[in-house]
C-alpha cells in the first residue's frame, strides 16, 4: 500500500487563484497516474493533495512490493523533474512524502447503498499511511517499512532499493512494535 502526498499545498494554493489549484493538482494526479499504472498499480483514490495506491491487487503478482518501490520512485523522480520546469518558470519547488508498507489487507466495497467504494482497508493500509506522515520528520521524500524491503529481496528485486538507507526502528502511533524504516532522499533518486 503506497500512500504519497505533497508537503506544505495548503499554504502553496493560499497563494494561488482556484485556477491554478486545480490545475497544479490535475498535473500531479497525471504525474501519480503514469507513475501507478506503469507499473501495475492500482490507484485506489485521491485524497485532496494526496493519493492512496495498492499493488497487487486485486490480483497478488510475482513481483507486487518491486512494482510499489518503482512506483513510488517513478513519483519522486517525476516531481524532480517537475520542480525543474516549475524553476525555469520561477515557481516554488514542490515536495513530497511518499510511504509504503508491505502486508495483507481486505478489499472490497465500503460504503453504504449511497455510495460505496472498492478499496483496501486493515492495519496494513493504517501503517502505510503512518510511515507517509514520518517522511517529514524524518526529511526523505520516500520512506519504506523493512516488510517491504524483505519482500523486494524475496522477489530478486534490488536493483530497485539502490540509495535506500536503513534509518531504524521507529514508535508508530498505534502500532505496539517498534518498526524498522529504509528512507531515501528526492535529491538521491534525481531524475530519469
Amino acid at each position: 500500500v503506497m500512500f504519497a502526498d505533497l508537503f506544505g499545498f495548503t499554504a502553496l494554493s493560499a497563494t494561488m487563484p482556484a485556477t491554478d489549484v486545480v490545475g497544479l493538482l490535475r498535473s500531479f494526479h497525471a504525474l501519480v497516474e503514469e507513475a501507478v499504472f506503469g507499473n501495475q498499480g492500482t490507484l485506489d483514490k485521491y485524497i485532496g493533495d494526496g493519493v492512496m495506491a495498492t499493488f497487487g491487487t486485486p490480483r497478488p503478482g510475482a513481483r507486487d512490493a518491486t512494482n510499489a518501490v518503482a512506483g513510488a520512485c517513478a513519483i519522486v523522480k517525476g516531481i524532480n523533474r517537475w520542480n525543474r520546469e516549475r524553476g525555469e518558470g520561477g515557481r516554488r519547488p514542490i515536495r513530497i512524502g511518499v510511504g509504503l508498507h508491505y502486508g495483507e489487507a481486505t478489499l472490497g466495497n465500503v460504503g453504504s447503498a449511497r455510495r460505496f467504494e472498492h478499496t483496501v482497508v486493515g492495519a496494513t493500509v493504517n501503517l502505510a499511511s503512518r510511515i507517509e506522515d514520518l517522511t517529514r520528520k524524518l526529511n526523505v521524500a520516500l520512506l519504506v517499512s523493512d516488510a517491504v524491503i524483505e519482500a523486494v529481496r524475496r522477489e530478486g528485486g534490488e536493483e530497485v532499493l539502490a540509495g535506500f538507507q536503513e534509518l531504524g526502528a521507529h514508535a508508530i502511533r498505534g502500532h505496539k512494535k517498534r518498526v524498522r524504516l529504509w528512507g531515501i532522499t528526492a535529491v538521491a533518486l534525481g531524475v530519469d
